[in-house]
C-alpha cells in the first residue's frame, strides 16, 4: 500500500503541475483561451484576443494603477505604466492558472479514490487516500498562502491593483469547497482544515485591503492641493468610482470579507449599500465639484 500511494501521489502531483505549466505556455503563445480539450485547434484558429472571464481583474487593476502609483506622498509615478502592463498579464495568468490548478485537484482526487476503492482493501482505503493526495494539497495550498504573502506586501506599498488578484481566487475556493469537503471526506482533521484556513488568510487580507483602500481615499495629501481647475470632479474621486464598479463582479467575496472580520458595519448600521462603497463615498464626497 505504500508504493501503490507513492506512485499515485507523485503522479498525482505532476498532473498538477503539468496543468499548470502547460496553462503558462498556451497563456503566453496564443491570445485564445486554453482548452486541454482541443490542443490542436490552436494552430487552425486566427489568434486573437480572449475574452475575459467576470472574475477578471485586469480592468480594476488598470483603473487602480494611477491611484496606487500616488501612494502617500502625493507623487505620481506615470514613467511606470508601460512596465506594469507586463506584470498584470502575468498577473492574470497566475490567478487563472491557480483557479484552474484547484479545479483540477478536486476532479483528479475523486478519480484517484475511485480506482483506489477497487484495489486497496477497504479499511486501509481512508489512510491511503490521506497519504496519496498530500504532496498535491499541500502544493496548492502553499501557492494560496505565497498568494497572501505577496497581497500584504502589497498593501504595505499600497499597491492595490496586486491584492485584487485575491478576489476571484477567495470566490473560486469557496464555490469549490463543497466539492473539497466531499472528497476529503475520512481524510484526518488537519487534511480537511487546510482549505478553510487558506480562505480565513484571503478574507483577513482582503479586508485589510478594502479598509486600508478606503483609508488612503480618505486621507491622501494630493486631494488637499490638487483641486480641478476646471470644476470637474477630482481624480482621486473619479478613480475610486472606478473601483467600486469594477468590485460589483466580487461584491459577495468583498462583503464576506468584511463580515468575516467584523470591519466597517457597526458604525454604519443595517444599510443597503456596502460598508466598503460607503465610506469611499463618503470620504470622496468631500472632493466632489459639480
Amino acid at each position: 500500500m505504500n508504493v501503490y500511494y507513492q506512485i499515485r501521489s507523485s503522479q498525482l502531483d505532476r498532473s498538477i503541475k503539468g496543468l499548470k505549466e502547460h496553462f503558462h505556455k498556451s497563456s503566453s503563445s496564443s491570445g485564445v483561451p486554453y482548452s486541454p480539450a482541443i490542443p490542436n485547434k490552436r494552430k487552425d484558429t486566427p489568434t486573437k484576443k480572449p475574452v475575459k472571464r467576470p472574475g477578471t481583474i485586469r480592468k480594476a487593476q488598470n483603473l487602480l494603477k494611477q491611484y496606487s502609483q500616488h501612494g502617500l506622498d502625493g507623487k505620481k509615478g506615470g514613467s511606470n505604466l508601460i512596465p506594469l502592463e507586463g506584470r498584470d498579464d502575468m498577473l492574470d495568468v497566475e490567478t487563472d492558472a491557480y483557479i484552474h490548478c484547484v479545479s483540477a485537484f478536486v476532479k483528479l482526487a475523486q478519480s484517484e479514490y475511485q480506482l483506489l476503492a477497487d484495489i486497496i482493501p477497504e479499511h486501509h482505503q481512508k489512510k491511503t487516500f490521506d497519504s496519496l493526495i498530500q504532496d498535491a494539497l499541500d502544493g496548492l495550498m502553499l501557492e494560496g498562502e505565497n498568494i497572501v504573502s505577496a497581497a500584504r506586501k502589497a498593501i504595505v506599498r499600497h499597491d492595490f491593483s496586486t491584492v485584487l488578484t485575491v478576489f476571484p481566487i477567495l470566490r473560486h475556493l469557496k464555490q469549490t469547497k463543497p466539492e473539497f469537503d466531499q472528497v476529503l471526506q475520512g481524510t484526518a482533521a488537519s487534511t480537511k482544515n487546510k482549505l478553510p484556513g487558506l480562505i480565513t488568510s484571503m478574507e483577513t487580507v482582503g479586508a485589510k485591503a478594502l479598509e486600508d483602500f478606503a483609508d488612503n481615499i480618505k486621507n491622501d495629501p494630493d486631494k488637499e492641493y490638487n483641486m480641478p481647475k476646471d470644476g470637474t470632479v477630482h481624480e482621486l474621486t473619479s478613480n475610486a468610482i472606478l473601483f467600486l464598479q469594477q468590485l460589483l463582479d466580487f461584491q459577495e467575496t468583498a462583503g464576506a470579507m468584511l463580515a468575516s472580520q467584523g470591519t466597517g458595519t457597526s458604525q454604519l448600521g443595517p444599510l443597503p449599500h456596502s460598508p466598503l462603497q460607503l465610506r469611499v463615498q463618503q470620504a470622496a464626497a468631500k472632493h466632489l465639484y459639480l
